[in-house]
Protein backbone atom coordinates (compact mmCIF):
# COMPACT_ATOMS: atom_id res chain seq x y z
CA UNK A 1 0.00 0.00 0.00
CA UNK A 2 1.31 3.49 -0.98
CA UNK A 3 1.09 5.58 2.24
CA UNK A 4 -1.09 8.84 2.54
CA UNK A 5 1.60 11.06 3.57
CA UNK A 6 -0.68 13.96 2.54
CA UNK A 7 -4.39 14.55 2.45
CA UNK A 8 -6.36 15.17 -1.07
CA UNK A 9 -9.06 17.70 -1.16
CA UNK A 10 -11.66 17.41 -3.09
CA UNK A 11 -12.78 20.43 -4.80
CA UNK A 12 -14.86 18.71 -8.06
CA UNK A 13 -16.07 20.98 -11.20
CA UNK A 14 -18.98 20.47 -11.82
CA UNK A 15 -20.14 19.35 -15.82
CA UNK A 16 -16.87 18.39 -17.07
CA UNK A 17 -17.60 15.05 -19.51
CA UNK A 18 -16.74 11.88 -18.03
CA UNK A 19 -14.57 10.51 -21.30
CA UNK A 20 -12.52 7.62 -21.09
CA UNK A 21 -8.84 6.99 -21.75
CA UNK A 22 -8.04 5.61 -25.49
CA UNK A 23 -7.69 2.35 -23.26
CA UNK A 24 -10.76 2.66 -20.87
CA UNK A 25 -11.49 4.26 -18.05
CA UNK A 26 -9.25 4.58 -15.07
CA UNK A 27 -6.50 3.34 -17.19
CA UNK A 28 -3.95 6.30 -17.41
CA UNK A 29 -0.85 5.16 -19.21
CA UNK A 30 1.02 8.09 -16.52
CA UNK A 31 1.13 11.26 -15.70
CA UNK A 32 2.42 15.00 -17.09
CA UNK A 33 4.03 17.29 -14.77
CA UNK A 34 2.78 20.81 -15.26
CA UNK A 35 3.31 24.41 -13.49
CA UNK A 36 0.69 27.14 -13.34
CA UNK A 37 2.82 29.97 -14.79
CA UNK A 38 1.54 32.24 -12.29
CA UNK A 39 0.93 32.68 -8.66
CA UNK A 40 -2.79 31.98 -7.82
CA UNK A 41 -3.60 29.93 -5.41
CA UNK A 42 -4.61 26.12 -5.76
CA UNK A 43 -8.32 27.36 -5.27
CA UNK A 44 -8.04 30.34 -7.19
CA UNK A 45 -6.85 27.90 -10.47
CA UNK A 46 -10.07 25.82 -10.01
CA UNK A 47 -12.29 29.04 -9.84
CA UNK A 48 -11.12 30.11 -13.04
CA UNK A 49 -10.98 26.23 -14.55
CA UNK A 50 -15.28 26.01 -13.26
CA UNK A 51 -16.06 28.99 -15.35
CA UNK A 52 -13.57 28.00 -18.75
CA UNK A 53 -13.42 23.98 -18.31
CA UNK A 54 -14.42 23.69 -21.79
CA UNK A 55 -11.18 25.22 -23.08
CA UNK A 56 -9.03 23.49 -20.71
CA UNK A 57 -9.14 21.89 -16.91
CA UNK A 58 -6.32 19.29 -15.14
CA UNK A 59 -7.02 16.80 -12.45
CA UNK A 60 -5.03 17.96 -9.61
CA UNK A 61 -3.42 21.39 -8.13
CA UNK A 62 -0.98 21.83 -5.62
CA UNK A 63 0.29 24.80 -3.48
CA UNK A 64 1.70 25.20 0.19
CA UNK A 65 -1.71 25.00 1.25
CA UNK A 66 -1.91 21.40 0.10
CA UNK A 67 -3.17 18.98 -2.52
CA UNK A 68 -6.54 19.86 -4.65
CA UNK A 69 -8.53 17.53 -7.08
CA UNK A 70 -10.65 19.42 -9.20
CA UNK A 71 -11.67 16.42 -11.77
CA UNK A 72 -11.87 12.35 -11.90
CA UNK A 73 -8.60 11.03 -12.69
CA UNK A 74 -9.78 8.18 -14.50
CA UNK A 75 -11.25 9.67 -17.26
CA UNK A 76 -9.91 12.28 -19.80
CA UNK A 77 -9.03 16.08 -18.86
CA UNK A 78 -7.88 19.05 -21.32
CA UNK A 79 -4.42 19.22 -20.12
CA UNK A 80 -2.19 19.79 -22.75
CA UNK A 81 -3.49 18.18 -26.45
CA UNK A 82 -5.15 15.43 -27.90
CA UNK A 83 -3.06 12.99 -27.80
CA UNK A 84 -1.39 13.42 -24.50
CA UNK A 85 -5.03 13.96 -22.90
CA UNK A 86 -5.75 10.57 -23.76
CA UNK A 87 -2.57 9.22 -22.42
CA UNK A 88 -2.26 11.23 -18.94
CA UNK A 89 -3.30 12.86 -16.01
CA UNK A 90 -2.45 16.21 -15.02
CA UNK A 91 -1.09 17.75 -12.12
CA UNK A 92 -0.47 21.22 -11.90
CA UNK A 93 2.02 23.35 -9.20
CA UNK A 94 1.10 26.40 -8.27
CA UNK A 95 4.04 29.24 -8.27
CA UNK A 96 5.49 30.98 -5.16
CA UNK A 97 8.29 33.43 -4.42
CA UNK A 98 8.11 32.16 -0.82
CA UNK A 99 10.87 29.15 -0.25
CA UNK A 100 9.36 27.83 2.74
CA UNK A 101 6.41 27.54 0.24
CA UNK A 102 7.88 26.27 -2.40
CA UNK A 103 9.78 23.67 -0.67
CA UNK A 104 6.35 22.60 0.75
CA UNK A 105 4.54 22.59 -2.49
CA UNK A 106 7.28 21.21 -4.29
CA UNK A 107 7.63 17.95 -1.46
CA UNK A 108 3.43 17.72 -2.35
CA UNK A 109 3.89 17.25 -5.78
CA UNK A 110 6.13 15.03 -6.33
CA UNK A 111 4.67 12.38 -3.46
CA UNK A 112 1.26 12.91 -5.56
CA UNK A 113 2.71 12.64 -9.09
CA UNK A 114 4.54 9.47 -7.59
CA UNK A 115 0.82 8.34 -6.00
CA UNK A 116 -0.96 8.76 -9.24
CA UNK A 117 1.73 6.20 -11.14
CA UNK A 118 1.56 3.59 -8.56
CA UNK A 119 -2.11 3.76 -8.31
CA UNK A 120 -2.26 3.18 -11.90
CA UNK A 121 0.28 0.11 -11.76
CA UNK A 122 3.09 2.15 -13.33
CA UNK A 123 6.68 2.42 -12.53
CA UNK A 124 8.65 6.28 -12.63
CA UNK A 125 9.95 6.34 -15.99
CA UNK A 126 11.50 9.21 -17.68
CA UNK A 127 9.39 10.70 -20.89
CA UNK A 128 7.05 7.38 -21.02
CA UNK A 129 5.50 7.36 -17.61
CA UNK A 130 6.47 10.72 -16.50
CA UNK A 131 6.20 13.75 -18.64
CA UNK A 132 6.97 17.18 -18.75
CA UNK A 133 4.39 19.58 -20.77
CA UNK A 134 7.40 20.88 -22.69
CA UNK A 135 8.25 17.34 -23.59
CA UNK A 136 4.67 16.82 -24.94
CA UNK A 137 4.68 19.68 -26.80
CA UNK A 138 8.00 19.29 -28.80
CA UNK A 139 6.90 15.23 -28.93
CA UNK A 140 2.97 14.94 -29.00
CA UNK A 141 1.77 18.52 -30.80
CA UNK A 142 -1.49 19.83 -29.81
CA UNK A 143 -0.06 22.35 -27.50
CA UNK A 144 2.75 24.92 -27.32
CA UNK A 145 3.70 24.92 -23.28
CA UNK A 146 7.11 24.36 -22.09
CA UNK A 147 6.51 23.73 -18.05
CA UNK A 148 7.40 22.87 -15.97
CA UNK A 149 11.22 23.38 -16.82
CA UNK A 150 12.49 26.97 -16.41
CA UNK A 151 9.91 27.11 -13.18
CA UNK A 152 11.71 24.14 -11.66
CA UNK A 153 14.92 25.21 -12.63
CA UNK A 154 14.32 28.79 -11.03
CA UNK A 155 14.20 26.98 -7.81
CA UNK A 156 17.59 24.32 -8.54
CA UNK A 157 15.82 21.68 -9.46
CA UNK A 158 16.58 20.13 -12.94
CA UNK A 159 13.99 17.82 -15.30
CA UNK A 160 16.14 14.88 -14.11
CA UNK A 161 16.24 16.08 -10.44
CA UNK A 162 12.36 16.33 -10.82
CA UNK A 163 12.50 12.96 -11.89
CA UNK A 164 14.77 11.59 -9.41
CA UNK A 165 12.55 13.17 -6.69
CA UNK A 166 9.59 11.57 -8.04
CA UNK A 167 11.03 8.07 -7.97
CA UNK A 168 12.09 8.53 -4.54
CA UNK A 169 8.65 9.70 -3.50
CA UNK A 170 7.63 6.14 -5.14
CA UNK A 171 9.89 3.95 -3.06
CA UNK A 172 9.89 5.90 0.03
CA UNK A 173 5.78 5.59 -0.12
CA UNK A 174 5.55 1.96 -1.01
CA UNK A 175 6.70 0.95 2.62
CA UNK A 176 4.50 -0.69 4.74
CA UNK A 177 2.86 1.54 7.81
CA UNK A 178 3.48 -0.67 11.17
CA UNK A 179 2.11 2.11 13.20
CA UNK A 180 -1.28 0.76 14.33
CA UNK A 181 -3.99 3.45 15.43
CA UNK A 182 -3.44 3.67 18.91
CA UNK A 183 -7.12 3.71 20.39
CA UNK A 184 -6.91 3.54 24.13
CA UNK A 185 -10.52 1.70 24.78
CA UNK A 186 -11.54 -1.29 23.15
CA UNK A 187 -14.93 0.08 22.20
CA UNK A 188 -13.71 2.18 20.08
CA UNK A 189 -11.76 -0.39 17.72
CA UNK A 190 -15.23 -1.22 17.47
CA UNK A 191 -17.07 1.73 16.98
CA UNK A 192 -14.70 2.46 13.68
CA UNK A 193 -15.55 -1.81 12.83
CA UNK A 194 -19.29 -0.91 13.21
CA UNK A 195 -19.04 2.20 10.94
CA UNK A 196 -16.70 0.86 8.29
CA UNK A 197 -19.54 -2.55 8.75
CA UNK A 198 -21.95 0.17 7.73
CA UNK A 199 -20.29 1.93 5.13
CA UNK A 200 -19.55 -1.44 3.36
CA UNK A 201 -23.28 -2.32 3.73
CA UNK A 202 -23.87 0.34 1.90
CA UNK A 203 -21.71 0.02 -1.23
CA UNK A 204 -19.87 3.03 -0.27
CA UNK A 205 -16.41 0.33 0.47
CA UNK A 206 -16.21 -2.74 -1.20
CA UNK A 207 -14.03 -4.98 0.71
CA UNK A 208 -15.44 -6.07 4.37
CA UNK A 209 -11.24 -6.59 5.17
CA UNK A 210 -11.65 -3.09 6.74
CA UNK A 211 -13.99 -3.62 8.89
CA UNK A 212 -12.12 -6.84 9.94
CA UNK A 213 -9.24 -5.14 10.21
CA UNK A 214 -10.73 -2.35 12.71
CA UNK A 215 -12.93 -5.19 14.98
CA UNK A 216 -9.32 -7.14 15.46
CA UNK A 217 -7.32 -3.82 16.10
CA UNK A 218 -4.96 -4.01 13.22
CA UNK A 219 -5.74 -0.55 11.35
CA UNK A 220 -2.57 1.54 10.58
CA UNK A 221 -2.79 5.46 10.31
CA UNK A 222 -1.89 4.87 6.30
CA UNK A 223 -5.13 2.67 5.64
CA UNK A 224 -7.75 5.27 7.47
CA UNK A 225 -6.21 7.87 5.62
CA UNK A 226 -6.92 6.16 2.14
CA UNK A 227 -9.73 5.27 3.38
CA UNK A 228 -11.02 9.01 4.71
CA UNK A 229 -9.96 9.96 0.75
CA UNK A 230 -12.06 7.19 -0.94
CA UNK A 231 -14.76 7.49 0.89
CA UNK A 232 -14.94 11.24 0.29
CA UNK A 233 -13.76 11.18 -3.54
CA UNK A 234 -17.43 8.46 -3.66
CA UNK A 235 -19.43 10.76 -1.59
CA UNK A 236 -18.25 13.57 -4.28
CA UNK A 237 -19.44 10.89 -6.98
CA UNK A 238 -15.40 10.00 -8.08
CA UNK A 239 -15.48 6.13 -9.26
CA UNK A 240 -12.30 5.19 -7.10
Amino acid sequence: MFKMKYSIIPDFIEGVPKIPYRLGAGKYEGVVSHETAGYASAANEIMYERRNWKNAFVHYFVDSSGIRQCADHNYIAYGAGFTANQRYVHVELCRTREPDAFKKSYDMYAWLLAYILYRGGHQVVDNVTLLSHDWVSRNFGGTDHADPIAYLASWGISWTEHVENVKQAYLENQQEDEDTMKLEQQWQWKMLGDSLDGLYRKGVISDYTWAEKAYKMELSHSEIAWLNMVILARQQGVEV
